[in-house]
């Protein structure tokens, strides 16, 4: 499932083109589930006005869709390795300090109600 969400949101909507905070971060760590979330939250926060049925609305919603099913479809519940949420919390905790930041500051409650907006919209 998370390989046809990735060639949905790649096929439609092209590489994904990631924010001037992580720029510094190697390109293979931002492929991290904890890096990518927070690029997704970043440029969901840019977009929080524009309207549900739009491509980039459609493009975030997609990359949502894609994340969740990467780290919650792939395997299924009590399989996951030990230790994978305490290893997300020990990054939660050493993030670089402009990203803990900006993901302190953004309201979780319009980044849901953005991802759910667009994802209840058909795309054009």
């Amino acid at each position: 499932m998370a390989k046809a969400f990735a060639w949905y949101r790649k096929n439609h909507y092209g590489d994904i083109v990631w924010c001037r905070e992580l720029e510094q971060v190697a390109p293979e760590e931002r492929e991290r589930f904890p890096f990518s979330v927070a690029d997704l939250y970043f440029k969901m926060e840019q977009s929080i006005d524009l309207d549900p049925k739009g491509d980039t609305s459609q493009a975030l919603a997609a990359r949502w869709m894609e994340l969740v099913e990467s780290r919650t479809g792939s395997q299924p519940v009590g399989k996951r390795p030990s230790g994978s949420y305490e290893s997300y919390l020990r990054w939660v905790d050493n993030r670089p300090p402009e990203i803990h930041q900006r993901l302190r500051a953004l309201n979780m409650e319009k980044m849901g109600e953005f991802v759910l907006h667009a994802i209840a919209c058909p795309a054009r």
